[in-house]
């Protein structure tokens, strides 16, 4: 409902805060703290300034030579992690709003198909996104789609095989596996080893 009372008071304090930041001062000082630059524009002005001490370094020195309301604040502020507004007679002084966070970066849906080195689909080698919580493992067809930051690394895992990164910068890639042969030698040796064992044991125990 319109009030015009309301909208009165409204417009009175708009114009006396207009009025307050063009108020003329005359304020010349030099390594005076802000606590007492603050106390000297409260006396010159007669306004009040509300702040809070946690948030306002007050015993730092400040130069201030000001003509108005506004450029004496504003001087005597200046370096402070801390915004003004003037509200009527009343100057509030508060912390200054942290900067918004950047937008999550853009996800892609990227597809494509892991083979091995004959051409044909590894099946269950692990797809994930490096730095991220994304995995997925390949199906039968050695298909896979996932969810990536634009531009995020990819990489590519399987048993036997070597690791390959790809960059999601793209809707589709064919990611091609080679077998890491030291991992190979590896199983082949315990394997190996692990044949060889009964027969020592008849041996011994023959003996």
């Amino acid at each position: 409902m319109y009030k015009p009372k309301q909208t009165v008071l409204v417009l009175a304090m708009l114009l006396a805060s207009a009025a307050m930041n063009a108020q003329t001062v005359s304020m010349r000082l030099n390594g005076v703290t802000v606590k007492a630059a603050i106390a000297h524009l409260e006396k010159e002005s007669k306004c009040s300034v509300v702040y809070d001490a946690r948030t306002v370094n007050t015993s730092k020195k400040v130069n201030v030579n000001a003509k108005t309301v506004k450029e004496a604040v504003s001087q005597i502020l200046a370096g402070q992690d801390v915004t003004y507004e003037i509200k009527g007679n009343t100057i509030v002084v508060s912390p200054a709003k942290a900067p918004q966070r950047k937008q999550q970066q853009s996800k892609r849906k990227v597809t494509g198909q892991v083979l091995d080195e004959n051409g044909d689909p590894v099946i269950g080698a692990t797809i994930s996104v490096k730095g991220g919580t994304e995995k997925v493992v390949t199906d039968i067809d050695g298909n896979f789609s996932i969810n990536a930051a634009d531009g995020s690394k990819v990489e590519v895992s399987y048993l036997g095989y070597k690791n390959r990164e790809f960059t999601a910068d793209r809707a589709n890639v064919t990611v091609k596996m080679a077998q890491d042969q030291q991992v190979l030698n590896e199983v082949v040796v315990t394997t190996s080893a692990s044949r060889r064992r009964p027969r020592l044991c008849r041996i011994m125990c023959s003996r």
